[in-house]
């Protein structure tokens, strides 16, 4: 048989796609692997406007990547041709404009026992039948480029939702991802992205039922069967597999973006901030203009408390990265990190304002959440609690009410109402609720003594999932009932192993360093509160942001204990700055009075 090969010949160069070959005037010409891939892609629809999602669908057919990955492409491969070959039409895509000449070449048989007019004849011919196969092949598809009919049903609406997403409407980009697996039923990178599209939105019953679905639609080892095998065990609480299953997932493809953001994602939400910060460097390095990346760097900044660096990150983005309306979240809590309050709330109200305009009332609410946690910051406790109750008590937001609930718990039980904190977090038994929010209900109620409505929600948690419970929390439950009976011998130790377990984890730090205290050992209480001043980002990020003037209140009582006035002074006059229009009673509600069971 012929071997054949196909050749595109404009100008000066000769393109050979099955070779990966390009050459000028017989010299060979560099071009990396998805430069080649593009030049070969418009080379081949020669003449035509190619949309920019299309190539980018083509190029990258498993990964979400953004248009500066293209554009970084497009600039490689005009500065190797140096002709100016490849038009720009803005806001739609390229054209590729050289004149180009196709051909099929191929190497005579071997055997050439037939006659040199039979082969020739039986050559033509069969040259005959392949060139209009390959007429057909170009004609036939070059039509369905140009008249954008999609790989598959549900394409169009895919492509739809990632634009949609891009604005920050996560929402319509979800419900448009349903739309497409109602066309599509069968595909899976429109499920997996609507599942972590509701975890994000923080809607985990919806991203279960999503991953549910997803099962049967992708092949295991493949890129999106790992996303969804990594997002399924952290939704289960089982952060150990999801971890090994993200790591997984990095090395098996390290040129996805996509995966690497998601990667940093959850590292980031379990602290381990060292890995995800690789990750997000690796992201950007690969498509340098991704707004997600660039989004999740400002995270990892806020939890390495580098708070100047992300407001002077947002500041260096590109105009048209600045309307990816997300970005005002972390600059606005880097701005509390350097308390910076009014622009902290004007951050926060325009993100309410831009959410305003989208669909769906979650957005709405996040701008609204962040308003709350300034007050938190601020010491006004009940102006707070109100706000919460009222996001809580609207019904587009009843998925998140067990989220609702652990918060108000968690804040009662820092300032020591007992009552508020059981009131709370009891009813997560009752409100929709994942796994992390029923588990971290057990942690609130151990904390203030509630022995029995913590092994309730602990028994509710097993029939939820079949992860086992965190050794961490494990021990920090543990520790806290010990506490509460006064047993601080033991509430020491299981805390403590909590603590090596988990050394980034703000609450377990701060219950060791409250259980120190209340063992009268105010010295190693107060190397505890004082690590948690390096959490600061991280507290803003994952905890009530009461816990930033409550951390120096209880420094200056270990050192009112130790004897110390002086050394004191400074942080109640922090404590008095920051919650200088708190609510009348906070400092003397927040006395670290011995918890009881």
């Amino acid at each position: 048989m012929l071997k054949q090969k196909r050749v595109y010949r404009f100008g000066p160069f000769q393109l050979e796609p099955e070779e990966f070959a390009l050459t000028r005037s017989g010299k060979p010409v560099q071009l990396s692997g998805k430069a080649f891939q593009i030049l070969v892609f418009l080379v081949e629809n020669h003449g035509h406007l190619i949309l920019k999602e299309k190539i980018i669908r083509h190029i990258w057919p498993d990964s979400h990547v953004s248009d500066g990955s293209l554009d970084v492409n497009l600039n490689t491969i005009r500065n190797a041709l140096k002709e100016s070959y490849i038009e720009n039409v803005p806001r739609q895509g390229y054209r590729f404009t050289a004149p180009v000449v196709e051909a099929i070449e191929g190497e005579e048989p071997l055997d050439h026992k037939k006659s040199r007019k039979q082969s020739a004849r039986w050559g033509i011919a069969i040259l005959s039948l392949i060139l209009l196969s390959v007429a057909f092949y170009f004609s036939f598809y070059a039509k369905i480029r140009r008249d954008g009919l999609p790989a598959r049903p549900g394409a169009v609406l895919y492509e739809k939702a990632l634009k949609y997403e891009l604005t920050g409407d996560d929402e319509q980009a979800l419900t448009t991802l349903d739309q497409a697996l109602l066309a599509d039923p069968s595909y899976g990178e429109a499920c997996v992205r609507a599942a972590y599209l509701s975890y994000e939105l923080e809607d985990m019953p919806r991203a279960a039922a999503y991953l549910k679905r997803c099962a049967d639609m992708t092949t295991e080892g493949t890129s999106l069967r790992l996303k969804s095998q990594a997002l399924n065990e952290f939704l289960a609480d089982n952060s150990i597999q999801s971890m090994e299953l993200y790591q997984l997932l990095v090395d098996r493809y390290p040129n996805d973006p996509d995966a690497q953001y998601r990667f940093a994602e959850v590292a980031t939400d379990l602290d381990r901030v060292q890995e995800a910060d690789k990750a997000v460097a690796r992201c950007l390095k690969i498509d340098p203009i991704n707004p997600y990346c660039h989004f999740q760097k400002m995270y990892v900044q806020l939890k390495q408390n580098r708070f100047n660096d992300v407001i002077a990150g947002y500041q260096a983005l590109p105009v048209e990265l600045r309307a990816y309306p997300w970005f005002d979240e972390p600059l606005g809590v880097a701005f509390i990190g350097k308390d910076q309050i009014t622009q902290a709330r004007e951050s926060f109200e325009r993100l309410a304002r831009a959410h305003g305009t989208l669909h769906g009332t979650s957005h709405f609410t996040v701008g609204k959440e962040w308003l709350a946690d300034v007050l938190l910051y601020q010491g006004h406790v009940r102006e707070a609690t109100r706000r919460i109750q009222q996001m809580m008590e609207t019904r587009d937001n009843a998925s998140s009410a067990g989220s609702y609930l652990v918060y108000l718990g968690r804040i009662y039980a820092l300032i020591g109402d007992r009552r508020q904190a059981i009131g709370f977090a009891s009813q997560v038994s009752t409100s929709p609720a994942d796994a992390g929010d029923i588990t971290s209900a057990a942690v609130v109620l151990a904390s203030v003594g509630d022995a029995e409505g913590s092994a309730q929600l602990l028994k509710l948690r097993s029939s939820k999932t079949t992860a086992l419970l965190s050794p961490g929390n494990d021990h920090l439950i543990r520790g806290l009932l010990a506490a509460t009976k006064g047993n601080y011998r033991d509430a020491i130790e299981e805390i403590s192993l909590a603590h090596d377990l988990h050394p980034w984890d703000e609450e377990a730090t701060y219950w060791l360093g409250m259980t120190y205290f209340w063992s009268g050992d105010y010295k190693t209480a107060l190397d505890m509160f004082e690590s948690l001043q390096a959490l600061k980002g991280t507290i803003l990020l994952d905890d009530a942001p009461l816990l930033i003037g409550l951390i120096s209140l209880r420094i200056a009582e270990c050192y009112e204990r130790l004897g110390s006035a002086d050394a004191a002074k400074p942080y109640l006059a922090e404590v008095e700055r920051i919650w200088s229009s708190a609510d009348a009673d906070l400092i003397q509600d927040a006395q670290p009075t011995k918890p009881k069971s």
